[in-house]
């Protein structure tokens, strides 16, 4: 016998879990985070922690890398990491609200069926990618 397979409410907390895990791992370095040298541009731009200082990542020395990639990644600090996890959970709750309502959900394998909510759609295939980057981390 086969175990069945994880709900699609379960894969969405597993993937909050993990955005959620990777923030406690942090410790003091759980931002919001900036940009140094974000006024002249010179490369490597640096991110660093707001609050306790921390340098968070360095982008390559090199015009060929866009001021973007640095704006991306202090954009993208832990805070946000940390709301998106209750987005997450919150599409979990929709997930199990139509698993109740007899509603169909996408099959983990992406097999395309029809779920109650768009943003849940959305969070899944966020979820997806979350687990992804986990697998090949």
């Amino acid at each position: 016998m086969t175990a069945p397979a994880e709900s699609p409410a379960a894969f969405l907390r597993r993937a909050a879990d993990v955005l959620d895990d990777r923030v406690a791992a942090l410790g003091d370095n759980r931002g919001p985070w900036y940009i140094d040298n974000e006024e002249t541009r010179p490369y490597p731009q640096t991110i660093s922690n707001i609050g306790v200082p921390y340098v968070v990542a360095r982008t390559f020395d090199g015009q060929q890398i866009p001021p973007y990639t640095a704006l991306y990644i202090a954009g993208m600090h832990p805070g946000v990491g940390r709301a998106f996890a209750t987005v997450l959970r919150a599409a979990a709750d929709d997930a199990e609200a139509c698993d109740r309502q007899n509603d169909r959900h996408p099959d983990l394998d992406g097999k395309t069926r029809v779920m109650h909510h768009p943003m849940t759609i959305a969070a899944f295939q966020a979820a997806q990618q979350i687990l992804k980057a986990e697998t090949h981390g």
